[in-house]
């Protein structure tokens, strides 16, 4: 993979052990929101890393580095945000 590789794909990353991994496409424009495939899909992403941020900071989720999990504050791993 070069410089020039035009696949984008979007992620974060929230431990060592934890990344989630968002959608993504080819890169045809010079910045990402000016690409036609790439512009709502990086939006998405913004915006589900700001709701799981915030989920994670108030404790709606929890992050268990040893077990490589997020859950909600009741234990379950479905977690709908």
């Amino acid at each position: 993979m070069g410089i020039n590789f035009p696949l984008r794909l979007y992620c974060f990353r929230i431990s060592e052990s934890i990344v989630i991994l968002f959608n993504g496409g080819i890169k045809d424009q010079p910045t990402d929101q000016e690409s036609e495939d790439l512009r709502l899909k990086f939006y998405e992403a913004q915006l589900l890393v700001n709701r799981i941020s915030e989920a994670i900071r108030d404790g709606t989720m929890i992050v268990n580095n040893h077990s490589r999990t997020l859950t909600d504050f009741q234990g379950n791993s479905q977690i709908i945000l």
